[in-house]
């Protein structure tokens, strides 16, 4: 796995995100709102890791959105409740 820090997820704002791995195919994903990063797969011969990969990739979706989307979601719960 990456050393990476990753940032928010950029819909929910969530900070649980996760690396996953399936069948060798690298992605990190929110594990609030399920969203997921482009796929990378570790290829040695292009000096390319997957996990780093996918982690710069998330990182690079991630931005102020996040921060809008979660102040986006607490006005809606105040409209729900």
């Amino acid at each position: 796995m990456s050393q990476i820090k990753l940032k928010p997820c950029p819909f929910c704002g969530n900070t649980n995100i996760g690396e996953e791995c399936r069948q060798g195919v690298y992605y990190v994903a929110c594990e609030n709102c399920g969203s997921m990063g482009p796929e990378f797969s570790s290829d040695a011969l292009r000096g390319c890791n997957g996990w780093e990969e996918a982690a710069h990739a998330w990182n690079r979706r991630a931005s102020k959105l996040a921060i809008v989307a979660k102040d986006f979601f607490k006005i809606i719960d105040k409209f729900k409740g």
